[in-house]
């Protein structure tokens, strides 16, 4: 797997993505021209997250407050679309292209050392419950990786078992499922009183997979992709703390309740409703669960 080459910033990809940034307007009939319109892209496929973020600004600079000004036109929403930064029309020249990779660097990596074996944290419920175990299995026995399983019997056992993990024995942890075994894994390494952290891996099984497809990891040839070239970069996560000023104040047997740690999107009242809906048909509606919910809860008057 080669490493991301910022030369290669995907700009159609950006374009695309931008409509969804804060400041600006969705607008079809202003983006597109009615000839290309009719070849219009899906983007569903496509990572929201790119390796890449704003070159760090000397801080004793007189000038700090316009550097970083000008620096952030270059991200997207960082200006109106009056601004010096316009996808659909600066982001079409070489020379703009250049100038805006000029203003970023790479985020650093680092390689893991495989010495121990990963712990592989499997939701066999998780999404289409689709066996992938065989199949991962086979990949990382050729790699000569050591790995082990550890499957769930129950609701919470993600959660516990990243909380409870002899995590000295392991070079990595991976949630295989979706979304929400992701989310325990998390939330579990984080409530640990040891304060021990490991890597965190993904490999993709469940109804949404948000996570993971916002990283470009789409398949699960794409997860032991990345698993096995062994790269990681730091990841910030957003806190929720309810109810509670401090986390020290939280009894472990609550953090669940009262302290949330997320990685991809947090909510309240309607997509919430929603997600809680949805649980009770991913196994037969896949990701269109949440819009059955959202009718359902339509129809029934949940939503007003």
């Amino acid at each position: 797997m080669e490493s991301y080459d910022i030369d290669k910033v995907n700009f159609d990809l950006l374009a695309r993505k931008h409509v969804y940034e804060q400041g600006t307007h969705i607008s079809v009939e202003k983006m597109y021209t009615e000839e290309n319109k009719k070849n219009l892209k899906p983007f569903n496929d496509l990572p929201d997250v790119l390796p890449i973020r704003l070159k760090q600004v000397n801080q004793e600079h007189a000038g700090i407050v316009e550097e970083v000004k000008e620096a952030s036109q270059f991200l997207p929403g960082g200006e109106n679309e009056a601004g010096p930064f316009s996808f659909q029309d600066d982001m079409k020249t070489a020379e703009k292209q250049a100038e805006f990779r000029s203003k970023f660097e790479l985020i650093k990596t680092r390689k893991l050392d495989y010495s121990k074996p990963l712990c592989i944290i499997y939701n066999p419920n998780s999404g289409t419950m689709t066996n992938m175990i065989p199949l991962i299995e086979q990949r990382l026995h050729a790699e000569n990786i050591p790995f082990e399983l550890m499957s769930t019997k129950k609701a919470g056992d993600t959660y516990e078992f990243a909380l409870d993990l002899e995590i000295n024995n392991y070079s990595m942890i991976i949630a295989a499922g979706g979304d929400g075994s992701f989310h325990e894994v998390v939330n579990g390494m984080l409530a640990r009183p040891d304060g021990l952290k490991l890597p965190i891996g993904m490999i993709p099984n469940g109804s949404g997979n948000d996570t993971c497809s916002s990283m470009g990891v789409i398949t699960l040839d794409h997860a032991l992709d990345y698993i096995v070239g062994r790269e990681v970069v730091q990841v910030d996560t957003v806190r929720c703390l309810i109810d509670h000023e401090k986390e020290a104040d939280i009894s472990p047997e609550d953090r669940m309740k009262f302290c949330r740690h997320m990685v991809i999107n947090g909510a309240v009242s309607l997509p919430a409703l929603v997600a809680n809906e949805a649980a009770k048909y991913k196994g037969c509606c896949g990701k269109m669960c949440y819009t059955v919910a959202t009718l359902e809860s339509s129809i029934l008057g949940k939503i007003q």
